[in-house]
């Protein structure tokens, strides 16, 4: 950490210019990171969304803050960035309390030194032992430690305020680096002739001193600065992309990495320099140069670039939000016809917006679209989507307007509590299949899909049941329900099969028990029970609409609950975030399930007598 705060007593110092500069082609470049060659633009904002909370900071983009975080380190850690909202973790590190909760790193970093003794025991505990101050604690130290590694990947060609009369005038740690031995032989040798104290040195001396002792932490500082991972393999191929100072230790340079280091000297230089049109040059150049590296799809980039600028499933959310307004007033008794082509309009424009950034992550991943939790939600909600759309073209009465515009609209709300922030990582080698994904994970979350769809509409039919509807209609819902759940049924049974012998290929065994596995089991047995509570006339229609309710708690608990119990093989997708909304969810629909049973139940009874 000391080295971070070094380097703010000796780079200058270039935030006003931030502003002025055309982000474009910078967010364009390529760079390694998290096992995939993505866009400047996305590993920023992961990098934010981690120490920020949020894509912007400051009224700036991710973009321009990286850029700063690169270019000009000493006025980035000045500047309030880390989320810290604990107040338990506040008060641990002695931090004042702020009402936006926002820290630099000088304060940030500090506290962390002063607490060393506090925090060193705190990294040896298994984290299902720690408080949440105590994680929101260690979760700070790991956000420190990552800006730091952004602050110190691009000091090799930041300009030095050294003042030493050396030859060719040198600027940057790389120009310095040539004199190192020589200053430290002559260091050496000040010490030798007047000793550590330098209140006996000259100025020039102590110049002497400081310069070397700067040069020093620098070097040491970045030998194991690996993050900016932005220079390609010198013999292609699929080998790890390297950082510039994994470059400059390693001396695995070539040609072609020669020139890209020498490129992004300049553009280090053109920041520095305030000179915007330099840097638009310098940038471009680049961009220019890394299109051609082997492995990195130009048009990935862009399209990458592009769907996060845009940010459909937003707008999709959104317009599913409008259409489930609009399919509401169609519900209440209100006929007019323009509302419900209005409804139809949105609920379709959402479903495509929904539908196309699927297409653009499965092009830019090059795999199918179910890989993480986050990427099943957006999965599932559009299979709801699609069936409602579908059953509304087929019954005409609203009904499908309805459960496509509630699920899009939850689902994709959801995905920003369960499913964790968007960055289109890559998966573990065990997920890492293809084949596999397009089948198991596939109808395992199809069925979800429609299991979802089968208890909206038993919802549908409960709530019209209570309000005393056409008993013709209500029964003609609920006869929809059923075949949805028959649906459900046959892809969530293929589903656990096919995961059954992938677990096999995988693990050695067909069944382990594991929670993800008990899940989809789960689903299964349940659909099972009800649907055949209804052939063999267990269940009238009142319990059978109330069991395929509950159906939505079922897959809840199966499909998100066993993420918040951070065990079994399938721990790819595990959060601890959540449990508080899906605790209320289950209590909502529990409670739902028994005041409509209970009315409808006394009321049945009523009518017997």
């Amino acid at each position: 950490m000391r080295f971070s705060l070094a380097i703010i007593l000796w780079l200058l110092s270039s935030a006003a210019f931030a502003d002025q500069l055309n982000y474009d082609a910078f967010s364009h470049l390529p760079i390694q990171h998290e096992g995939r060659i993505k866009p400047m633009q996305t590993f920023a904002l992961v990098a934010l969304e981690k120490l920020h909370g949020a894509s912007h900071i400051g009224g700036e983009s991710a973009t321009a803050w990286l850029a700063q975080a690169m270019f000009d380190p000493a006025s980035a850690m000045e500047q309030p960035l880390f989320l810290l909202k604990d107040a338990d973790a506040q008060a641990m590190l002695s931090l004042p309390a702020k009402l936006d909760n926002l820290y630099s790193f000088s304060e940030s970093s500090q506290a962390i030194a002063a607490n060393r003794s506090l925090i060193e025991p705190l990294l040896q505990r298994p984290a299902t032992e720690l408080s949440a101050g105590q994680r929101a604690v260690l979760e700070l130290y790991d956000n420190t430690a990552l800006f730091t590694q952004i602050t110190l990947s691009c000091t090799l060609f930041l300009h030095l305020s050294i003042d030493l009369p050396l030859e060719n005038h040198p600027s940057s740690f790389a120009d310095y680096y040539q004199f190192l031995p020589g200053l430290q032989k002559s260091l050496k040798a000040l010490i030798a002739r007047k000793g550590t104290d330098p209140d006996h040195y000259t100025p020039s001396e102590i110049a002497l001193a400081e310069a070397v002792e700067r040069l020093d932490i620098t070097l040491e500082s970045s030998r194991d600065n690996a993050l900016l991972r932005v220079i390609p393999p010198v013999w292609g191929g699929d080998d790890a992309w390297l950082s510039p100072w994994a470059i400059f230790h390693s001396g695995q340079g070539s040609p072609q990495s020669a020139g890209l280091m020498k490129s992004w000297r300049e553009l280090a230089a053109s920041y520095q320099e305030h000179d915007a049109e330099r840097w638009q040059k310098a940038s471009t150049a680049l961009l220019e140069k890394m299109q051609t590296a082997p492995g990195v799809r130009a048009g990935a980039l862009s399209l990458e670039v592009l769907y996060y600028d845009w940010w459909p499933l937003g707008k999709s959310m959104i317009l599913y939000m409008i259409g489930f307004v609009l399919t509401l007033f169609c519900l209440s008794g209100f006929r007019a016809h323009p509302v419900r082509i209005a409804a139809i309009g949105a609920t379709t424009s959402a479903a495509l917006l929904h539908f196309t950034s699927i297409i653009v992550r499965v092009t830019i991943l090059e795999r199918p679209p179910v890989g993480t939790l986050y990427e099943s939600l957006l999965f599932v909600s559009l299979i709801a989507v699609l069936f409602g759309l579908f059953l509304e073209f087929r019954m005409r009465n609203n009904l499908g307007l309805l459960v496509a515009t509630l699920s899009g609209s939850i689902l994709l709300f959801a995905s920003q509590s369960f499913g964790g922030d968007d960055t289109m990582s890559m998966l573990i080698a065990v997920l890492n299949t293809n084949f596999w994904l397009a089948t198991h994970v596939l109808c395992i979350t199809t069925g979800y899909g429609f299991g979802l769809v089968a208890g909206i509409i038993a919802h549908v039919y409960l709530i019209m049941r209570c309000a005393r509807r056409d008993p013709d209609k209500t029964r003609q819902i609920l006869r929809g329900g059923y075949g949805t759940a028959l649906i459900a049924l046959l892809f969530t049974s293929l589903g656990t099969i096919l995961g059954g012998i992938w677990a096999d290929q995988s693990w050695g065994r067909f069944w382990g028990w594991d929670p993800k596995e008990n899940g989809a089991m789960l689903i299964c047995l349940w659909l099972i029970w009800t649907l055949h509570g209804r052939i063999s006339g267990r269940f009238h229609e009142r319990g059978f609409a109330v069991a395929m309710a509950m159906l939505n708690v079922v897959i809840a608990l199966s499909w998100l609950g066993v993420n918040l119990l951070a065990t079994g093989l399938h721990s790819y997708g595990f959060t601890d975030k959540a449990a508080l909304s899906l605790g209320l969810f289950c209590a909502a629909e529990f409670s739902f399930a028994v005041i409509t049973y209970s009315i409808l139940r006394r009321r049945d009874h009523a009518a017997s007598l």
